[in-house]
């Protein structure tokens, strides 16, 4: 494992791209939101693995497979959502994609290991390289300059790794078919599913923290808005929008707070009022269109 290491390493230094990233890429790992974002989506994973293994439906042989659907999905679904999602649809069509895609190669490549040294070979190098590719499309990060070279390496290894881990797989699958354990194929089979749709709910609340948090952020910065006003107007928002993603992605445009003033109740009532009116002209419209 030593070895392979350092020949990744060393082969990743001798790209002069990736050495100028280096920097960057280490004060984003150390970023504080980020080791919040990891440690809490890391506590949830665990707690649905101790929820599944409760109810029996996840066993300790499974724990390679869970770790790579962590890195590979968990992690990378958590990352890619905040700024896409934008309404309780983005999330049901990923599942449905992971469900399609990774069940089927999930369940193929979990039938089979390979021996101990080479199956603690691959977990390393696939956690370093899936954690640094997260890390490169943090928006902190993704900002710099000549960022492609490294993320095109990452990738590579990544798509290399995982082709070999497949072709293994297909190929023990076809030659071992009289020794498959009914028991087995069935959980393996459910791991991918069931993890996905676990993880939906955190990754969800993790995207509305994120989308209040920009939408506050730039009310702060709206001078119209009296100081006495500002927290009955973030309170009224959370009563209002409550778990809505839609409703907080949606509030600056429709409730035109951007150009309003806040200086007394019937002034903060209005922008709530704007952003009803604007639904109701919305529905009209789309019902006219529907006729």
């Amino acid at each position: 494992m030593g070895i392979w290491l350092v020949l990744f390493i060393l082969y990743a230094l001798s790209i002069k791209n990736v050495r100028k990233q280096l920097p960057n890429l280490l004060s984003t790992i150390f970023n504080k939101k980020i080791l919040i974002w990891l440690i809490s989506m890391t506590l949830y994973f665990i707690v649905i693995i101790l929820v599944l293994k409760h109810f029996e439906l996840w066993e300790t042989r499974q724990v390679k497979d869970t770790i790579i659907w962590f890195l590979f999905v968990g992690i990378v679904f958590s990352s890619r959502a905040v700024g896409k999602a934008k309404d309780i649809l983005f999330f049901s069509t990923v599942v449905v994609d992971n469900i399609k895609i990774i069940a089927l190669i999930e369940f193929i490549t979990n039938l089979y290991s390979f021996k101990l040294w080479w199956e603690l070979i691959q977990v390393f190098i696939i956690t370093i390289l899936a954690a640094l590719s997260v890390l490169i499309d943090h928006p902190s990060y993704s900002k710099a300059k000549d960022s492609k070279p490294l993320k095109n390496f990452i990738n590579t290894i990544l798509s290399i790794l995982g082709f070999m881990i497949l072709i293994h797989s297909i190929i023990s699958f076809i030659n071992n078919w009289d020794e498959l354990i009914v028991k087995n194929l069935l959980l393996d089979l459910f791991l991918p599913l069931s993890l996905s749709v676990s993880f939906i709910i955190y990754v969800y609340l993790f995207v509305l923290y994120a989308a209040y948090e920009i939408l506050f952020i730039r009310i702060g910065f709206k001078q119209t808005i009296e100081d006495r006003y500002r927290l009955k107007l973030k309170i009224r928002i959370l009563v209002y929008c409550n778990l809505s993603l839609y409703r907080v992605t949606h509030f600056i445009q429709r409730s035109l707070i951007m150009n309003s003033y806040i200086r007394n109740p019937s002034e903060l009532k209005r922008i709530f009022a704007n952003y009803r009116s604007f639904n109701e002209r919305k529905q009209i419209q789309e019902d006219s269109n529907i006729s």
